[in-house]
């Protein structure tokens, strides 16, 4: 209605549970709304990092009950029991947000909150544009797919409209290289490593770079460190770098990161989607472990694009095999400048990481 005050978009985001499953719709909602005058909802889970990036982001959290499916009997009781008040408490952030809009959409990039956020855009008719952030979609993706309007997804799959890589401003790297480790009180002149296993960190990776300093404290005469560790080593792996009077910079949670990825010269890190697509952007070589409990691996599979700008290294989880294997591709990058100069000529190739653009401009179609 022209006129009454009411925005024309409106926006359901629905996903939570890490960062990764997020910054990506912060990144789309930020490509949007240099183009409409939109409102929107950001449905989310109860977990804390939901709330923390939200927040930080200037988004209020809606978190709902959604419970993730598990085959382990308590873990699908909780899901049946919290399945019904997770697809109202949706629906009534649906009901909401059409008061004060004119047309609605839903975005939502999979994982467990998607499913009952899903069943409750279904129930109100509203359109939903599901993007797969995944090579391999996961359950819950494959739930929403079969009630979708639009199937998007970062890498070329069957059925799937491709978009390429989803990655928001502040996950770019567009400082210079010594103006970055400048603002993070870094020697402007010195190759940086940049380590992190995500939103939540990753204890392997962290096992593995306090094995791999230890080992070879020489190399960081001449390096220093960008650590997220996540909330629960933060600690511990400061700790060790001050022991062994190492220069760093660590952090539970590097946000935004760009600055970080434009510091940095080598990183060491999982094969998330968010991970992987902010390396695409960054152009950074990196050495990476992709979580090793997923039973579809399908975070081998997110890292293939990357291949001849990264190396693929199998997480032992054990930190002595991670750092005869992992650590090994590590210090040999370490030492041998040229060979990360033809990483990043290889990552100069791909195409443009421009998802975000892409995924907007058919939300506002959709909607």
């Amino acid at each position: 209605m022209i006129g009454s005050g009411r925005t024309k978009l409106g926006i359901v985001y629905a996903a939570g549970g890490s960062g990764g499953h997020i910054y990506p719709m912060l990144a789309v909602d930020e490509a949007l709304r240099t183009q409409h005058a939109a409102d929107a909802v950001w449905i989310c889970s109860e977990r804390a990092i939901d709330a923390e990036v939200l927040t930080a982001a200037g988004r209020e959290p809606m978190p709902i009950p959604a419970r993730q499916a598990a085959r382990a009997p308590k873990a699908l009781a909780s899901l049946a029991w919290n399945w019904g008040r997770a697809v109202r408490e949706s629906r009534a952030a649906i009901v909401e947000l059409r008061e004060r809009t004119d047309r609605l959409v839903m975005l939502t990039t999979g994982g467990f909150v998607s499913a009952p956020a899903a069943q409750a855009a279904q129930r109100e008719n509203v359109p939903i544009a599901m993007l797969a952030l995944d090579a391999i979609p996961g359950r819950a993706s494959r739930f929403v797919a079969h009630r979708a309007a639009a199937l998007l997804s970062v890498y070329d799959l069957p059925t799937y409209q491709h978009v390429g890589p989803v990655v928001r401003t502040s996950a770019r790297a567009t400082l210079a290289p010594a103006h970055a480790r400048e603002a993070l009180s870094l020697d402007p002149n010195r190759p940086t490593l940049l380590i992190t296993g995500g939103s939540q960190g990753a204890q392997s990776i962290n096992n593995l770079a306090i094995a791999f300093t230890e080992a070879h404290r020489a190399t960081f005469d001449h390096w220093q460190i960008i650590h997220q560790t996540g909330r629960a080593d933060e600690d511990r792996v400061r700790a060790h770098y001050d022991q062994f009077g190492i220069a760093s910079v660590v952090s539970p949670l590097l946000d935004p990161v760009g600055t970080a990825l434009a510091a940095a010269d080598l990183a060491l890190t999982r094969a998330g989607a968010g991970t992987v697509a902010e390396l695409w952007a960054a152009r950074l070589p990196a050495v990476l472990m992709p979580y090793p409990y997923h039973r579809d691996q399908h975070q081998a599979a997110n890292a293939a694009p990357l291949v001849g700008g990264g190396i693929l290294r199998t997480d032992r989880i054990d930190p002595a095999q991670n750092l005869a294997e992992a650590g090994q591709s590590l210090l040999d990058l370490m030492s041998t400048p040229d060979n990360l100069a033809s990483m990043r000529a290889a990552l100069e190739t791909l195409p443009s990481a421009d998802g975000a653009e892409r995924v907007a401009k058919i939300l506002a179609a959709l909607a």
